[in-house]
């Protein structure tokens, strides 16, 4: 039963992140804002989804305490954070739909940056000490969380290389498109584009 309560845990964990990228299309921008106050609107959702903090197990759980934490914290805490997560990416989607500018780059280098974090953390989930015991276990568990895990990653990386295609469209190379270029290095050096 324990394995069950854990393993449906990690099952919701696709739809809250399908459901985080399927929410964050292209929002039609208010047609009086500038680039500029909308970026500055989204950076206050952005502050908002990063207020929600993970709620960390005791790292000596057992796989029932890991189940009982899972039910009444990591579900909602998934719940809780991908709305804000959509929120944040329909915010930095409305700068963009204003056409390329310098606060369109930076929209989308935060985009990146918020799916990261999440990413970051989900991977962070300590193993349960009846899991850590068991050679099986804890290969289904750490294969279960990096299954949620990669496509958080593919889309921070999604949205560093869009803030680096303009960075070149535009001809500039700020903080914003060197943090760009620098994630693209670390996570998908072969992603970067030619020089």
């Amino acid at each position: 039963m324990g394995r069950l309560l854990l393993a449906c845990a990690l099952v919701l964990m696709p739809s809250a992140v399908a459901s985080a990228q399927a929410g964050a299309g292209s929002a039609p921008a208010p047609a009086a804002a500038t680039p500029e106050a909308l970026y500055r609107a989204a950076e206050v959702e952005r502050a908002a989804a990063e207020r929600i903090r993970f709620p960390r197990p005791r790292n000596a759980m057992t796989i029932d305490k890991m189940n009982e934490w899972a039910v009444r914290r990591f579900v909602p805490y998934l719940e809780r954070r991908t709305e804000a997560l959509r929120r944040a990416e329909r915010a930095y989607a409305a700068v963009g739909a204003t056409g390329p500018s310098p606060w369109s780059l930076a929209a989308a280098r935060r985009v990146g940056d918020l799916y990261l974090v999440f990413a970051t953390e989900l991977r962070s989930v300590p193993v349960p000490t009846g899991v850590r015991r068991d050679p099986v276990l804890l290969r289904i568990f750490r294969d279960a969380i990096e299954e949620q895990a990669r496509p958080l990653t593919e889309r921070a990386i999604e949205g560093w290389q869009k803030g680096l295609e303009l960075a070149a469209e535009l001809g500039i190379d700020d903080e914003h498109a060197r943090r760009c270029r620098a994630m693209l290095a670390q996570h998908a050096p072969d992603r970067l584009p030619a020089p």
